[in-house]
């Protein structure tokens, strides 16, 4: 029996060792398409959804549309302006821009919400796409000039360095595209003027008339193209900015009809019959206001008197406040040299003082005679001694820079006594300090006041 037992174990083991493997095997099949199974289960499941209605897709990307402030405070002043967007110039050397639709954006408009024109971080911009616009906005057709500035649009000066970038773009584009509206921020502030004599030059160069954007809708307003220019002429090489100021004097001649034909016809301004064929033209640009010239008829006879020594030269005048764009245009149109008033000759005409602001530097005053108190009682009393408030800044600086090499005992004693600007006398305890901090002999135990000043005696 023990040996029939024995041999029945025997074969339940090697049944059970060749069952093992098939077993083990069963169960890595069914693990893995388990797995398999798992994975496309979502499949399966999105596959016997029903699909979304196309209203439902629009109503989720025009949600998708998150307005931001048109100034982000927390970039610098050439990135503040549509700052989740990085601008780039194209070809090199020209001006940093944006362009709307393009492959940055995703193919996204630009939709701006801009109801401020005092505050720019109350206004917004969001990216949509052109199908999912965001509710209550309007969408404009053609091109849109956005031009962002630090300076001001009337000024013709500040002005030009926000068109010079957009003439280049225009020229670049084979003047194909014509702007249909301007949109134009003074650090995010929405502003709807510009100067005159630029909105011209602005016609002339794109070949249409500028109309300003003033944003008085309710909803936003989404730009079906759109070009921004956020720093005016930042990245724009020399060679650049000469090209496009060619390109906007070209088009500025073909828009008032000046060609060399009717150079020689400049007389008609005031010039002369012989200055057209002169050598050398010059034209002596008069302002009004502020910066004119006190007296134009003598600084004309001093240019006159200049110019008789040159051969072939010849000297005209011309006012630019009483004539329009092409009559400004029409007598440089042969002029050689242009001389005009700087800001610099007028800011301090008829000021006996300097004008406010920084104090200019010390040595420039070193030959100016010493400044006098204007109290005459003060004056009295100060018999002699007075000293100015820049002398005394040059003292101490002087002192301070003596102090340099010395230890720091005494540069703490004398910063505490001297360096401190203080009016009152120095104290026998704080003079007794300062000498033994020197080293530099021995003080008086003493210490007699003369005059109520403290004094010592150094061996």
């Amino acid at each position: 029996m023990a040996k029939i037992a024995a041999k029945t174990n025997h074969v339940i083991a090697k049944t059970l060792f060749c069952l093992l493997p098939p077993l083990l095997l069963a169960v890595v099949f069914y693990l893995h398409f388990q797995t398999q199974l798992s994975m496309f289960s979502p499949i399966c499941r999105c596959a016997s959804l029903p699909a979304a209605a196309p209203g439902a897709v629009v109503d989720r990307l025009r949600a998708s549309a998150t307005f931001l402030p048109l100034k982000d405070t927390r970039q610098g002043a050439e990135t503040w302006f549509i700052s989740t967007l990085n601008a780039t110039a194209e070809p090199e050397g020209e001006a940093r821009n944006l362009v709307f639709p393009s492959p940055a954006s995703a193919g996204r408009l630009l939709c701006l919400a801009a109801p401020s024109r005092h505050d720019g971080a109350k206004n917004a911009y969001a990216l949509a796409w052109r199908d999912a616009l965001p509710r209550g906005s309007a969408l404009l057709p053609g091109l849109a000039f956005v031009s962002e500035t630090a300076y001001d649009h009337t000024n013709i000066w500040h002005g030009l360095t926000s068109l010079v970038p957009f003439a280049s773009w225009h020229a670049r584009s084979g003047c194909r595209a014509r702007p249909a509206r301007w949109a134009l921020f003074h650090h995010g502030e929405v502003r709807t003027e510009m100067s005159g004599w630029l909105a011209t030059l602005a016609e002339a160069a794109t070949g249409a008339a500028v109309a300003i954007e003033t944003f008085d809708a309710p909803g936003p307003a989404c730009f079906e193209e759109a070009v921004v220019f956020r720093a005016n002429v930042a990245g724009m090489n020399k060679e650049r900015m000469l090209r496009a100021a060619d390109f906007m004097r070209c088009k500025a001649r073909a828009y008032c009809s000046v060609d060399a034909s009717l150079s020689s016809k400049a007389g008609g301004s005031g010039e002369g019959a012989g200055y057209a064929s002169a050598a050398l033209r010059v034209t002596l640009l008069f302002r009004a206001g502020a910066r004119a010239f006190k007296d134009e008829a003598a600084v004309t006879r001093v240019f006159e008197e200049e110019c008789r020594r040159v051969a072939g030269c010849a000297v005209a005048a011309a006012h630019a406040n009483n004539l329009m764009f092409c009559e400004q245009f029409l007598p440089r149109s042969c002029v050689r040299i242009v001389t005009a008033r700087s800001p610099a000759h007028s800011s301090s005409r008829n000021k006996k003082t300097a004008r406010r602001g920084r104090r200019p530097r010390v040595g420039l005053l070193l030959g100016s005679p010493k400044p006098q108190r204007q109290s005459k009682r003060l004056a009295a009393k100060a018999t002699g001694l007075f000293v100015d408030a820049t002398d005394k800044a040059v003292q101490l600086k002087a002192l301070h820079n003596a102090l340099a090499p010395c230890s720091l005992k005494l540069k703490n004693a004398m910063q505490k006594n001297l360096l401190a600007c203080s009016k009152l006398p120095i104290s026998v305890v704080d003079l007794r300090k300062m000498i033994t901090a020197a080293g530099i002999g021995t003080p008086d135990k003493t210490f007699p006041e003369k005059d109520g000043v403290a004094t010592a005696t150094v061996v």
